[in-house]
Order: C-alpha cells, then sequence, then structure tokens
C-alpha cells in the first residue's frame, strides 16, 4: 500500500507518512505534501490513507 500517488514529476512524496500511519503527524505531512503538490502540479492526486481512510486532496480531471 502506498500513501501518496502522484505523477512522475511530482515523485517527491515523503516516506514518514506511512511510519506514521494514522497519528496526527501523518495529517501534518498530508498537508505539507499538499502544499507542495499545489506549488508543483495543480492536477496531481494526492492521498494519505489514515487508518482505513483515504482522503483524495486533489483530483486529476483526466482520471476518472
Amino acid at each position: 500500500m502506498h500513501c501518496w500517488r502522484m505523477p512522475t514529476s511530482v515523485h517527491h512524496a515523503p516516506e514518514a507518512c506511512l511510519h506514521s500511519h494514522g497519528s496526527p503527524e501523518s495529517s501534518r505531512i498530508a498537508h505539507a505534501g499538499l502544499v507542495a503538490c499545489k506549488l508543483l502540479d495543480e492536477s496531481c492526486i494526492v492521498q494519505c490513507s489514515l487508518g482505513a481512510r483515504v482522503k483524495s486532496l486533489f483530483r486529476d480531471p483526466n482520471t476518472k
């Protein structure tokens, strides 16, 4: 399972999100990733799974 899904051009996601799975730290890392994503590529998809929940922060219009 991977925590972040991004286009290859933005493939620098922090592994830490997997290690701090489900903790408040995950949310902080997810937010930092969201900001970086927004700066680098508006259309990228950032997903971080916290427990059983997966949040789509961005949706790529080219993806279903």
